[in-house]
């Protein structure tokens, strides 16, 4: 890899800090040596200080640098002093490239795209967990999507997908638990976890969080099963952006679910998907809302999709009202929080007394590249102006 030939300009990465986790050998060596002759500034770490300190001699051999640490990524120490000596070297990280192995105990050509996901993924998110330090959510969604149905050639018109995510829940939470091992056999996937294997493969890397990040799983139908879900299992409820009346009937969703397994739901985890836009009158928010990219995502993709499905009605404030009339401009009045900071907060009131109370508001984020500084300003507003009032407001 010192002399190789490689397409890319050599000064792609320059000055960039890169963290490679399990760089000592495989692919990972290989992504160390191709960013460094790139000119980033490479940080890589394993388990073995002398391939470690090999990997070292080579690059400094070719005239490269590199920070080689010796950590085990299933160890939360070793994470947090990994992340001190890049503090402490380079003052930032630019980008991490999650490499370090973890092994499934079965052949290749056994596993499914399914079971790939339900343990892979998984372990991504235990790993984004430490990166986070414990800031991490867990969100699921059992997908209501034709397309997703068709790509992984699920039946969700059966309602396939909801066993699908009961299931894979169940397989994640068995493998953040304390079970030495266990073998899985369910209606979807067969996952085996084993103890150690060849004397040093362990099972992968648990959440810095215990027993498990926060999970929340989202609902958008009347009777939604994932919301029942959420209530069962004492998961984050999450409603999505739909008309605060129809939205208000999710609540009994919960506790329904919350009946069969005798717990006690809390309004206080409930959370809220809405589009915001904050800006200094409610003119400019109106022109910049509806007349914006959150008007475009409405005309072009959210208003047709929920009309293929019959679901218009989800986002009126009376069922009278002719599915022609629900414009971006109309969801901007009705559903959306549009308008100046005092006009958005006497509108967050309204929505919460509508629903009955809830604790969390979510921002329904778009991506404002024609306009970045009216986005944040946005932003700006909603935190330092429309938040604070309502700090004291606690769900009944």
């Amino acid at each position: 890899m010192a002399r190789r030939q490689i397409a890319l300009n050599d000064a792609l990465f320059r000055d960039k800090v890169v963290l490679v986790s399990g760089g000592a050998t495989g692919i990972g060596r290989a992504a160390v040596w191709i960013l460094a002759r790139m000119g980033a500034k490479v940080v890589t770490c394993g388990r073995s200080a002398a391939k470690l300190d090999a990997l070292r001699e080579e690059l400094e051999g070719s005239g490269l640098s590199i920070l080689a640490v010796p950590a085990d990524i299933r160890n939360r120490d070793d994470v947090a002093a990994l992340f001190e000596q890049v503090k402490d070297r380079h003052g930032k990280l630019d980008l991490l490239i999650d490499n370090a192995g973890g092994q499934f105990p079965q052949s290749a050509i056994d596993m499914t795209p399914n079971g790939f996901h339900a343990v892979i993924e998984r372990r991504h998110a235990a790993m984004l967990d430490h990166l986070a330090q414990g800031r991490l959510n867990f969100g699921v969604a059992a997908s209501g999507l034709p397309s997703d149905w068709a790509m992984f050639n699920v039946d969700g018109m059966s309602g396939q997908h909801r066993e699908m995510t009961r299931e894979a829940l169940d397989i994640v939470l068995r493998l953040w638990g304390d079970e030495p091992e266990f073998d899985h056999q369910g209606k979807y996937w067969h996952v085996t976890k084993t103890g150690t294997l060849l004397g040093t493969l362990k099972p992968h890397i648990m959440p810095f969080q215990k027993p498990h990040p926060p999970i929340g799983v989202a609902g958008v139908s009347k009777g939604s099963d994932t919301l029942k879900l959420a209530g069962e299992r004492g998961f984050w409820p999450m409603s999505l952006n739909l008309n605060p009346a129809y939205v208000a009937s999710h609540w009994e969703s919960v506790e329904i679910g919350a009946a069969r397994s005798g717990r006690t739901p809390r309004r206080a985890d409930w959370r809220l998907v809405r589009e915001i836009f904050v800006a200094d009158t409610d003119a400019e928010a109106m022109r910049l809302s509806a007349g914006g990219m959150m008007g475009r995502m409405m005309e072009e993709y959210f208003l047709p999709l929920l009309a293929s499905f019959q679901f218009t009605e989800f986002l009126k404030h009376d069922p009278s009202v002719p599915d022609g009339d629900v414009t971006p401009e109309y969801c901007a009045r009705h559903n959306w929080l549009v308008g100046s900071p005092d006009t958005v907060a006497n509108r967050l009131h309204e929505i919460y007394e509508q629903v009955g109370g809830f604790g969390h508001l979510l921002l329904f984020c778009f991506d404002y590249t024609d306009e970045p500084k009216a986005w944040r300003h946005s932003m700006e507003l909603l935190a330092k102006e429309v938040m604070p009032r309502f700090k004291t407001l606690v769900p009944k």
